[in-house]
């Protein structure tokens, strides 16, 4: 099944007709955006599939841009139809992953020229119903700092009994 979004062919089964210009990786997808579609519906239920998240909670739309050049351009809506926290919060890597299984069926092209856009539907369970007041993001803003507590080996009682922080090597 997955042979047929594969831009790449084997000896074997290449034969004139494969070189027309709806086979081609660069102009498959300029003369029928619906298989493109098909495909990105594909590799985003497959992410979603391989990291657990159920298929029914994120959805998509493709929409062709329009573009000047070889390659063309999408947007990549994906709509979540099913509110979870870790959702943005792993936001760019389901992003990455998706990009990537697109490279992996459609090596011709470059996908990092799409755009992705996160959409939520109305009725995905959002939870808050007001904006938190401006002492909010500052509070959030400072527990993000990576602030460690002080060693008990950084703490020094005097120089006799000073630890070093630096490991020694082993022999």
């Amino acid at each position: 099944m997955f042979e047929l979004f594969r831009s790449s062919r084997s000896p074997a089964s290449h034969s004139p007709s494969a070189d027309s210009p709806s086979t081609l990786g660069a102009s498959n997808h300029s003369q029928n955006p619906i298989n493109y579609r098909d495909l990105v519906r594909m590799v985003l239920r497959d992410t979603l599939r391989l990291n657990g998240i159920p298929i029914d909670w994120i959805g998509c739309e493709v929409i062709a841009r329009p573009h000047t050049g070889q390659a063309p351009n999408f947007q990549i809506n994906l709509v979540v139809y099913t509110w979870h926290e870790g959702l943005l919060r792993y936001a760019p890597l389901l992003k990455q992953q998706i990009l990537q299984g697109l490279q992996h069926f459609d090596p011709a092209n470059n996908h990092n020229s799409h755009v992705m856009a996160w959409v939520f539907a109305p009725t995905c369970g959002f939870p808050h119903t007001r904006m938190p007041g401006p002492a909010y993001w500052r509070v959030s803003a400072e527990l993000g700092k990576f602030d460690l507590p002080p060693s008990r080996n950084d703490l020094r009682r005097d120089d006799q009994d000073h630890i070093p922080t630096v490991p020694t090597p082993l022999r």
